[in-house]
């Protein structure tokens, strides 16, 4: 991020678009050194991403995976897990449609006592 924001500054204040900026916002421009652009990077970072991944769903012979397929988690009887968390990876798109449908099927799998 700090490299990036090195780069935006110097497209900004290369000519053309020099003359089309009125002011900065952020970061402040007296604001040089990596320890202060890391530390405001910090400070104004977010992920406007849903998070997805933490209780990943697998087969077997994937070590990183704490679900079963059918939304089990392994290791602890009649716990299921069917939220984002379960998504391998984030989906190009918004989560909301594929955690909905997780949850109809999750329902179904928990109804009829699937394995």
């Amino acid at each position: 991020m700090i490299d990036g924001i090195r780069y935006l500054r110097s497209v900004v204040n290369a000519a053309p678009m020099n003359r089309m900026i009125d002011k900065v916002l952020g970061p402040d421009p007296r604001i040089e050194s990596d320890a202060e652009l890391g530390a405001y990077c910090k400070a104004v970072a977010t992920t406007n991403f849903h998070p997805v991944g933490s209780c990943r769903m697998g087969l077997d012979s994937d070590p990183l995976s704490v679900l079963t397929p059918q939304l089990k988690v392994r290791g602890i009887a009649g716990l299921r897990v069917f939220d984002a968390s379960m998504m391998p990876s984030i989906i190009s798109a918004n989560t909301n449609a594929p955690v909905m449908a997780v949850a109809d099927r999750a329902v179904d799998l928990m109804m009829t006592g699937a394995a």
